[in-house]
């Protein structure tokens, strides 16, 4: 499984990296044969402040493609104010579709 991070504007270092790629490995261990590629891409959501006129971050957006053998490609995609938290709720949804979709293509048995 490949794993690409994507960051705009978001200092990635390595406990990060860490983090996700532990994530991503238990939330998809039984699923890894069949993925052949995972792109997370974490961004900051800003908003301009009308009084001082000055850009403040809000949030983090965190997104994750997940390319899988013979389905269309699952996107998911969720903003949280904390970024580790945002994180772990794009993987766990990630997985639950991932599931799902492979449950009713016929991928995978019960």
């Amino acid at each position: 499984m490949i794993v690409n991070i994507q960051s705009n504007k978001i200092e990635l270092d390595k406990a990060l990296e860490v983090h996700i790629e532990r994530k991503l490995r238990l939330a998809l261990s039984n699923m890894e044969p069949l993925i052949t590629a995972v792109t997370i891409s974490l961004s900051d959501v800003v908003r301009n402040n009308a009084v001082s006129g000055i850009e403040e971050v809000v949030a983090t957006q965190c997104g994750i493609q997940v390319s899988i053998e013979n389905i269309p490609a699952i996107e998911v995609v969720d903003i949280q104010s904390d970024l580790y938290y945002a994180i772990d709720r794009v993987i766990q949804k990630a997985s639950r579709t991932m599931t799902r979709k492979l449950f009713y293509s016929g991928n995978v048995k019960e």
